[in-house]
């Protein structure tokens, strides 16, 4: 499989919103889908260019020419890291992660649900758990990683 990432496009729209709800809803954690299926989907269709708009700096992973996962990034912070439900543990997470790295020299945090499978991810992938809190908004407990680089 090849897997390439390139800026996000106003194309890449519809994709990007559904590869971000499916893989949130895949998560199976409840509290992160407390609305129905297209209501929470069109809350991150309204959501996405709101905060694009506010400084994200969004990069899709195309793998064999279709998009399969985005990454959201701001100066510091990693906000969102989804691959599509249907292509999950092929590496196009690890190629997000990394380019992030990448862009961001001076290190990142982000946060994601205690119980899900990306805490093992970037665990693996060098993050430091750094503290636990509790969604403000859907009420899952959540850790607090950062990355810093090995100078």
């Amino acid at each position: 499989m090849e897997i390439s990432i390139r800026p996000y496009a106003t194309s890449d729209f519809e994709i990007v919103t559904s590869i971000w709800h499916d893989a949130w809803d895949s998560t199976g954690i409840p509290a992160l889908v407390p609305l129905e299926k297209h209501v929470a989907l069109e809350t991150l269709r309204e959501r996405l260019p709101k905060e694009i708009d506010g400084g994200w700096s969004v990069h899709v992973a195309t793998a064999d020419g279709r998009v399969a996962g985005f990454v959201a990034i701001s100066p510091s912070h990693l906000h969102q890291l989804f691959v599509a439900p249907r292509v999950q543990s092929r590496g196009i997470g690890k190629r997000l992660l990394d380019f992030a790295k990448a862009q961001q020299t001076g290190g990142f945090t982000l946060t994601t649900p205690i119980v899900s499978r990306a805490v093992k991810f970037y665990e693996r992938e060098g993050l430091v758990a750094e503290s636990t809190s509790v969604h403000p908004r859907y009420g899952h407990e959540r850790v607090h990683f950062r990355w810093t680089p090995k100078s």
